[in-house]
C-alpha cells in the first residue's frame, strides 16, 4: 500500500471517537490534549508541518506526567521529535505552539548544540535532545480535545443514518477530517462553507448543569473556577458536569469582542444571545443595548422590566433575566431567564425543575413563562469570541508574507541564481524586491525568518556590487549605513552577490551570482493614504495597507478600505467601524447611560487618528432620531482623545447646538430638534468635519427610560480624502515621516518654497546626492541632505516632515528596455552581448558576426565601465572575455577584428607583453584591471559588440572543391589536424583524405598558413611535408618537385639545426616559422589537397631535328590522388630572353609522352617547359626551362611579306593539322591569333631542303 493511500485511510477514520476518550481514533488522550504518534520519518519541520494537518502542533510538554505519557506513546521508538525549538533566538528554547516553557527534562550535558541544533527531541527514556532540524524520525502530534466522551453523541451530517459522529465542544457535529476546523449546527450551516463557526471562534469559559444545585449568577460574578483543566467537564455535551475556567474571569474588551449565551440540549444549541462587549464590563454586558444577535424581532423595540444578569435579584432568583412585563405568574412574560439556585421563588413556573433550570422563549417572540412556547435546555453556557488583534501577516501583508515593521517579507526556499532571485522577487509583488536591511532588528528578523525553515539553508538578499565593482547596494535602491558582513567579507573576485548565511549571527558572505541559493523577498509599507495609492496608479477599489505617519514612525501600518472611484481626483480613504448600522437606544433614562464604544476594527484610536491628520478633509455622519429622548446633555459623542464633544454633525465646532441651531432652523426655536421632547420622531444629523477631533471613539445616550421614550442612532465610516499641506502630491519618489526631522546633517538650505518645490529642489541637486529633506511648513524651508532616516538617527518635533527620496531600484541591464536585441545591453548607440559559451578567439568573432557584429572594441573609458557592469550583471562563473583587440594580421599592431585602429584601448600596465604567442586581447569580469593580450587559441566567453538592429554578416563559405573543415587558398584545400601524430602517421592521414602534407611553394602561400595560424593558434606545432633526405643531404617535400623552403627566411632563426641527427622532418613552430623535428614526435599537422595537379612530367627533354625541329620526350607524372584527374598537357616556349613577350603553347594528349615540333626559326635558341592540366586548372610549369638551339639554314629564300607580317604579330598557338607536299611546295597551316576567336587558313611557302 502506497504512503498516500495509507494516509488517506488515517484521515478518514480520524473523524471517529476511540471508545471513552475525547480523541479521534489512533490519538491518546492525556489530560486536556490528544496525542499521537506519527511513525513516519520526517524532519522536524515538516513533521509540525504534518501535526498542523491534524489540527495541532508536534508536542508541547507542560509537567512530568505529560512527559511520561509521551514516553509511552512513542513506545518501540528510540526517539522523536517534540514541540521544542530555539530557531526564534538561538540558545532560547521555546515550545512551537507558544506554550509556556515551565517544565524541562534534558538529557545530561544538553542542550549542547550551537546555531546549527535547534530543535528537540525525546528519548525513550523520557530525556529530551537537541539536534539539526533536518533530522529525520518519528514524532508526537499534541492536539486539543475536540469530541465528547461517548461515541454515539451527535448525528452525522454526511450521513442522516448515523448517529456515532464526533461532537464539537461548542455543540454541533465536528464536519470531519476534511473540515477540521468546522463544526455544524444545522441543515442552514452545510459544512465547508462560510455558514460555520470555526471551532477556535468560540471559547467556552462557562457551562452550568440544570439541577446542579450551583448559583450561576455567583459562580460567574465570582472569582472561583470550577472543575478547570478537567477532561470531561469543558465539553458541551458533557450534561452531567459543570465548568468554569479562568478565562470566565478575565474580561478585557481591547481582546474580549462578543460573548454568547446559549442553552443547549444533549449538547446542540437550542437558543443563543450574542453580545458586543464594547463600553461594557464583566457584570454590565447582559443588556439589550449591547445585542448584536438574537433570534427574537422584539427582543429590541419592545419594554422591559429586567434586562440584566441580575435580574430581579435574591428576590426570586431570576437572573440573566430579559423579562417584559409581571402582570401576575400566570401573563409574566420575557425571552431568556436562569432560575437560579437560591432562596423560594414566587410562582409555579419558577419550580418547573430543581434549580438552577433554563427557560427560552421558544418562539420568534416574547413569551409567557407560565404557558407559552417555551424551551427547557440542560445546559446553560457561556462562550467568549475574540478580536483578532490585527497582527497577523494576512491583515497588513499579502497572502504568504510575514510582516515585520514597515515591510513584509517572504522567504523562498528553492534555490535560483541572483538575477533570477531577482526577478521573481519583483514578480511577486508591484514593490517587492530582494530583501534590504537597515538596521539590527530587521538582521535579526531575517535570521530568525530563515530559521524558521529548520534548514540549514543561506539565502540571497539584495545587497551586491553589480553595478560598480566594490561598492554595495541594495537591489530596491535603499541607502542605509548598516552592514553585517562576517569576518574576511566581502571577498570580492567573482563574487558579487550577498548571501545571508546559515549562521548563529545574521552575517552576510559575498559570492558569485552564478550559485543557487534560496532567496528572501521583501516589500515596503509606506504608502500614507488611499490618495497616494491613486497617485502610484491604482484606480481598483478595496483594501490597501496604509502608514499614514511614515515607516519606523509613531503609529504601525494598517489596512484600510480605498473608495478610488468616487472622486476622480483622488482616493478616500475609508475607516469602517462595528457600529455602521442604524441601532435602537431604549431603557436608559440616565444622561449618557446608554453607552456605545466604536470599534475601528482592529485599528487604535491613534491609527485613525493619524490617517485623518495628514489628510486634507474628512467627514463622519452622525444621526440620531428621537422619540420623546432630549438631546443636549443627555446625549454626546466623544473625540479620538475620549473628550465629550458638546455639539452635534453639521453644528458650528464647540458649540453647543446642533445643525438647526447653527442655522436658526430648530423646532421651536431649540438648539436641536430632539429638544423638543415631545412624541413625534424627529431627527438632528449631520456631518463632524473637524478632522483634529475626529474620528469618534464613543456616543452616549439617555432620556430613553420610559415606554414612550426611544431612539435610534446612526454613525457611517470616517471618510478621509486628500492631502495636508505637507504632503507631496506631484510625484511618488519621496516619502513622508511625518513630525520628524534630521538635525545636523543639512548640506543645503532654501526658504519660501512650497513642499513639491523642495522635494524638487532635492531631485535636481548636482554637488551632492540628496537622500531627504526637511520641510518647516509655516515658512517653506527646506534643509536638503545627503543622508535619511536609515543613515543617521532622526529627531522628533511637530514643526518638520521628513521627506525621504525613494532611490531607483537596480535595474538588471538586460531587462531594461532598448532598441537592441533580446539579451543584449545598450550603451548610447552600440549594443553589447556576453556570451557564457567558451570558443577561441576566431570562433568568437565568427559567432559575433553571426549576430550582426564583432568582438567588442571600447569607444572610451565610460563605454568600458558599462561593459564591465554588463559582465557583473552576466553571472558569468568564468572572469574572462574575448575581445576584440587583436594583432594577427602585423605582430605588434593591434587593430579591432575588422583590422582598425581602435580609438580607445585600456591596455594594464605592462601589457601586451605576450609576443608572438598571444594575438588576442582579453579582459577580466572580476579585477578592476585593464586588458591582457593572451594565446587565441584559447577558450573563454566572449563579447560581442553591434548596431541596434544589425543583421548577420555573411561568412564566406567553404570553397565548393573543399571538404567541411578545409580552408581554401588559391588553387589548394588545407586542413589543420586537431590531433597529434608522428610524421609518418600524419602524412598516412593526409594521404587516406586525398592529400598531403602541405607543400609551401610561394610566399602567399607560406603567408598564408601563418595567417591562418596566428588566428586559430598560439602553442601548436604542426608537420609540414617538408623532409631531410640523406641521400642528397637536401630537404624535399613529399610531392618530389620542391626542395628546400621556398625562401631561407621562414626558418627559425639558427634553424635547422638537427639535420642528419635524428631532426629530419619539419614542423611549422610556434613563432610561425619553420623547425626541424624528430619524425617520431607526435604534432598537429596540415594537410593540403591541390586542386591543381601538384606535378609536371618527369624527365622532360628535347633534341634538335634541323634548322626547324625539335623532339621532345617526357616520363609519367607522380602518381597521386591529386594527379590522377589530368586530362592535358602543355608545352610552353619561346625564343630566350623573350619569354614575357613571345610565349607560345602547344596543348598535347594527355597521354602523349613525345612531341615532334616543326616551323621553328633555324638557328634560334629556345626554351621549353611543360606543365599538365585538368578540369580546375595548370599545375606547375617544369623547372628549369629545356633549352635547344635550332641549327642555321644554307640558304635563305625572302619571304613573302606576308609571312615578314605573320613573324612580326606572332603565333601565340601553333598546331600542325596537316602537311603534304605539293608540286608548288606550298605547306598550309591554320593559325589562331591573339585575340581571335577563329582559325584562319595560311599558306607559307617552304623550301625544300634535304634533312
Amino acid at each position: 500500500m502506497s504512503f498516500s493511500v495509507w494516509t488517506l485511510v488515517l484521515l478518514i477514520t480520524a473523524a471517529a471517537v476511540d471508545g471513552a476518550s475525547q480523541c479521534r481514533k489512533n490519538w491518546q488522550q492525556y489530560s486536556t490534549a490528544c496525542y499521537y504518534l506519527n511513525s513516519d520519518t520526517l524532519t522536524w519541520g515538516n513533521a509540525q508541518a504534518y501535526c498542523e494537518t491534524q489540527g495541532g502542533h508536534l508536542a508541547s510538554i507542560a509537567d512530568s506526567g505529560v512527559n511520561s505519557h509521551i514516553a509511552s506513546v512513542m513506545s518501540g521508538y528510540s526517539k522523536a521529535h517534540i514541540g521544542i525549538t530555539d530557531t526564534e533566538s538561538d540558545g532560547t528554547w521555546a515550545w512551537w505552539d507558544g506554550s509556556s516553557l515551565s517544565y524541562t527534562n534534558w538529557n545530561s550535558g544538553e542542550p549542547n548544540g550551537n546555531f546549527a541544533t535547534n530543535c528537540g527531541g525525546m528519548y525513550s527514556s523520557g530525556t529530551w535532545d537537541d539536534y539539526p532540524c533536518t533530522t529525520s524520525m518519528v514524532s508526537v502530534c499534541r492536539a486539543p480535545i475536540q469530541y465528547t466522551a461517548t461515541k454515539t453523541g451527535c448525528a452525522c451530517p454526511y450521513d442522516t443514518a448515523r448517529t456515532d459522529c464526533a461532537c464539537c465542544v461548542t455543540g454541533g457535529t465536528h464536519c470531519g477530517y476534511l473540515y477540521p476546523n468546522e463544526c455544524y449546527y444545522s441543515s442552514s450551516s452545510e459544512c465547508g462553507t462560510d455558514a460555520n463557526d470555526p471551532i477556535d471562534d468560540w471559547q467556552l469559559v462557562m457551562k452550568v448543569i440544570r439541577g446542579s444545585s450551583i448559583n450561576v449568577y455567583d459562580l460567574y460574578t465570582g472569582a472561583s473556577t470550577y472543575n478547570d483543566g478537567s477532561t470531561t467537564a469543558n465539553i458541551l455535551t458533557s450534561t452531567s458536569e459543570t465548568y468554569k475556567s479562568s478565562e470566565a474571569n478575565s474580561y478585557d474588551t481591547s481582546s474580549l469582542e462578543q460573548i454568547k449565551f446559549a442553552y443547549y440540549s444533549s449538547g446542540v444549541e437550542m437558543r443563543s444571545l450574542t453580545f458586543d462587549t464594547s463600553g461594557t464590563s464583566r457584570t454590565t454586558w447582559f443588556h439589550t443595548n449591547y445585542i448584536s444577535y438574537a433570534p427574537y424581532s422584539d427582543i429590541y423595540t419592545d419594554t422591559k422590566n429586567y434586562e440584566s444578569m441580575a435580574g430581579s435579584g435574591t428576590s426570586g432568583q431570576r437572573r440573566f433575566f430579559i423579562n417584559r412585563h409581571y402582570g401576575g405568574c400566570s401573563v409574566d412574560a420575557g425571552w431568556v431567564v436562569v432560575i437560579d439556585y437560591g432562596s423560594n421563588h414566587g410562582c409555579s413556573w419558577d419550580g418547573y425543575y430543581g434549580t438552577p433550570f433554563f427557560i427560552y422563549s421558544a418562539a420568534s417572540t416574547y413569551q409567557t413563562w407560565d404557558s407559552g412556547s417555551r424551551g427547557f435546555p440542560d445546559t446553560v453556557a457561556f462562550l467568549h469570541k475574540y478580536n483578532d488583534d490585527g497582527t497577523s501577516d494576512q491583515d497588513l501583508c499579502d497572502a504568504g508574507w510575514t510582516r515585520n515593521g514597515n515591510a513584509c517579507y517572504q522567504l523562498v526556499e528553492s534555490t535560483v541564481d541572483y538575477t533570477t532571485a531577482l526577478d521573481a522577487c519583483r514578480d511577486l509583488n508591484d514593490y517587492g524586491d530582494l530583501a534590504s536591511v537597515a538596521d539590527q532588528d530587521e538582521s535579526n528578523f531575517l535570521l530568525v525568518l530563515s530559521r524558521r525553515t529548520f534548514g540549514t539553508n543561506s539565502y540571497w538578499i539584495g545587497f551586491n556590487d553589480l553595478d560598480e565593482e566594490g561598492t554595495w547596494a541594495w537591489t530596491d535602491g535603499s541607502v542605509t549605513s548598516y552592514t553585517n558582513w562576517y569576518s574576511g567579507e566581502p571577498s570580492g573576485g567573482l563574487e558579487h552577490c550577498g548571501v545571508l548565511r546559515w549562521s548563529s549571527d545574521g552575517t552576510w558572505n559575498d559570492a558569485a551570482c552564478s550559485s543557487t541559493y534560496g532567496y528572501i523577498c521583501k516589500y515596503p509599507l509606506n504608502t500614507i493614504s488611499c490618495a497616494e495609492w491613486k497617485r502610484k496608479g491604482y484606480t481598483s477599489n478595496g483594501y490597501y495597507t496604509i502608514d499614514p505617519d511614515g515607516r519606523n514612525n509613531g503609529v504601525e501600518p494598517y489596512r484600510v478600505y480605498c473608495d478610488m472611484t468616487t472622486d476622480a481626483s483622488t482616493g478616500i480613504t475609508t475607516f469602517e467601524h462595528q457600529e455602521a448600522y442604524r441601532s435602537l437606544v431604549t431603557g436608559a433614562e440616565t444622561a449618557r447611560s446608554f453607552i456605545r464604544s466604536i470599534r475601528y476594527g482592529d485599528k487604535s484610536a491613534d491609527q485613525v487618528a493619524m490617517g485623518a491628520d495628514i489628510s486634507a478633509e474628512c467627514s463622519q455622519f452622525i444621526k440620531y432620531e428621537c422619540h420623546g429622548s432630549y438631546m443636549t446633555g443627555y446625549t454626546s459623542w466623544y473625540d479620538r482623545d475620549g473628550n465629550l464633544k458638546n455639539y452635534w454633525g453639521g453644528a458650528t465646532v464647540d458649540g453647543g447646538q446642533c445643525a438647526c441651531g447653527s442655522s436658526g432652523s430648530c423646532t421651536n426655536g431649540h438648539h436641536c430638534n430632539c429638544n423638543t421632547n415631545d412624541n413625534n420622531w424627529r431627527e438632528d444629523s449631520g456631518y463632524l468635519t473637524d478632522k483634529t477631533t475626529l474620528p469618534v471613539t464613543e456616543m452616549r445616550f439617555g432620556d430613553t427610560g420610559d415606554a414612550s421614550e426611544s431612539g435610534y442612532y446612526t454613525l457611517e465610516p470616517l471618510y478621509c480624502k486628500g492631502d495636508e499641506s505637507y504632503i507631496v502630491t506631484d510625484r511618488t519618489d519621496f516619502m513622508l515621516i511625518r513630525e520628524s526631522h534630521l538635525s545636523g546633517y543639512n548640506n543645503e538650505y532654501q526658504s519660501g518654497l512650497t513642499v513639491n518645490e523642495c522635494v524638487a529642489a532635492c531631485a535636481a541637486a548636482t554637488t551632492f546626492v540628496c537622500l531627504s529633506c526637511d520641510f518647516h511648513p509655516s515658512d517653506g524651508g527646506c534643509y536638503l541632505s545627503e543622508e535619511n532616516d536609515q543613515t543617521v538617527t532622526i529627531s522628533s518635533g511637530a514643526e518638520y516632515h521628513l521627506l525621504v527620496r525613494i532611490m531607483d531600484r537596480m535595474v538588471n541591464p538586460f531587462e531594461e528596455t532598448s532598441s537592441c536585441s533580446e539579451g543584449w545591453t545598450e550603451y548610447g548607440s552600440n549594443c553589447f552581448l556576453p556570451v557564457l559559451t567558451s570558443l577561441s578567439w576566431l570562433d568568437a568573432e565568427t559567432a559575433c558576426q553571426g549576430e550582426g557584429g564583432h568582438l567588442a572594441v571600447l569607444d572610451d573609458v565610460d563605454e568600458y565601465s558599462f561593459m564591465r557592469k554588463t559582465l557583473r550583471w552576466s553571472q558569468a562563473d568564468s572572469s574572462d572575455f574575448w575581445l576584440g583587440y587583436n594583432d594577427i594580421s602585423e605582430e605588434g599592431t593591434w587593430v579591432d577584428a575588422e583590422g582598425n585602429t581602435p580609438s580607445y584601448a585600456p591596455w594594464k600596465s605592462g601589457e601586451p607583453n605576450g609576443g608572438i604567442g598571444e594575438n588576442g586581447g582579453m579582459m577580466y569580469g572580476d579585477e578592476t584591471t585593464e586588458i591582457i593580450d593572451a594565446a587565441v587559441e584559447n577558450t573563454r566567453y566572449y563579447v560581442c559588440k553591434a548596431s541596434p538592429g544589425a543583421e548577420a554578416i555573411a561568412q564566406p563559405t567553404t570553397h565548393s572543391l573543399c571538404s567541411d573543415g578545409w580552408a581554401w587558398d588559391d588553387h589548394s584545400c588545407y586542413l589543420f589536424g586537431t590531433d597529434t601524430r608522428s610524421w609518418t602517421d600524419a602524412q598516412d592521414y593526409c594521404q587516406s583524405q586525398g592529400a598531403d602534407l602541405v607543400t609551401i611553394e610561394s610566399d602567399r602561400e607560406f603567408n598564408f598558413l601563418v595567417d591562418y595560424y596566428r588566428y586559430r593558434y598560439s602553442t601548436r606545432q604542426f608537420w609540414i611535408g617538408l623532409t631531410y633526405r640523406s641521400s642528397d643531404g637536401f630537404y624535399h617535400y613529399e610531392t618530389e618537385h620542391f626542395m628546400e623552403p621556398a625562401s631561407s627566411s621562414y626558418w627559425l632563426s639558427g634553424q635547422p639545426d638537427g639535420a642528419g641527427s635524428g631532426e629530419d622532418c619539419v614542423e611549422l613552430y610556434t613563432s610561425q616559422s619553420l623547425n626541424d623535428r624528430a619524425c617520431s614526435t607526435t604534432n598537429y599537422y596540415i594537410c593540403e589537397q591541390d586542386t591543381h595537379p601538384t606535378s609536371y612530367p618527369s624527365d622532360f627533354s628535347s633534341e634538335t631535328a634541323g634548322t626547324n625541329a625539335i623532339a621532345f620526350t617526357w616520363g609519367s607524372v607522380p602518381q597521386s590522388v591529386q594527379n590522377s584527374d589530368v586530362n592535358a598537357i602543355t608545352i610552353n616556349y619561346w625564343p630566350i630572353n623573350e619569354q614575357s613577350s613571345n610565349t607560345q603553347s602547344i596543348s598535347l594528349d594527355s597521354t602523349a609522352s613525345s612531341h615532334y615540333m616543326t616551323g621553328l626559326r633555324p638557328g634560334r635558341t629556345y626554351e621549353f617547359v611543360i606543365f599538365v592540366s585538368n578540369d580546375n586548372g595548370d599545375g606547375p610549369l617544369s623547372d628549369p626551362p629545356v633549352n635547344a638551339t635550332l641549327e642555321s639554314s644554307l640558304t635563305r629564300t625572302p619571304m613573302r611579306e606576308s609571312q615578314s607580317t605573320f613573324s612580326r604579330r606572332g603565333i601565340a598557338s601553333l598546331t600542325t593539322t596537316s602537311t603534304s607536299w605539293t608540286p608548288t611546295a606550298w605547306l598550309t597551316v591554320q593559325t589562331t591569333a591573339p585575340g581571335r576567336a577563329t582559325v584562319c587558313p595560311l599558306t607559307i611557302i617552304v623550301l625544300h631542303q634535304a634533312l
